[in-house]
């Protein structure tokens, strides 16, 4: 078994707290090891936006500086994590 340190990809779908099963999720988060992001690496997201359109996207990549996309945004790592433990995306 792949650590998500050694997956190429790795896809997390955080489920708002306290929710039964299958309820929707509050965002939808891909991770990828490029530094230069492309629409190409949102192709999980975009899928996953096919079933919930108003679930804010999110690629994690290790580039150097946040930037937004048409599919959704991508962070660099660091900065995800600084947004989510603010919960930036739970309100």
């Amino acid at each position: 078994m792949k650590s998500i340190a050694q997956s190429k990809t790795s896809r997390l779908d955080l489920h708002s707290r306290g929710r039964a099963h299958g309820s929707k999720p509050l965002l939808a988060v891909e991770i990828k090891m490029t530094t230069k992001p492309s629409s190409r690496d949102f192709a999980g997201l975009r899928s996953f936006a096919e079933e919930y359109p108003n679930v804010p996207r999110i690629l994690v990549t290790q580039q150097a500086r946040a930037t937004l996309h048409p599919e959704g945004e991508s962070l660099p790592v660091l900065e995800f994590l600084k947004r989510f433990d603010r919960g930036e995306w739970l309100r």
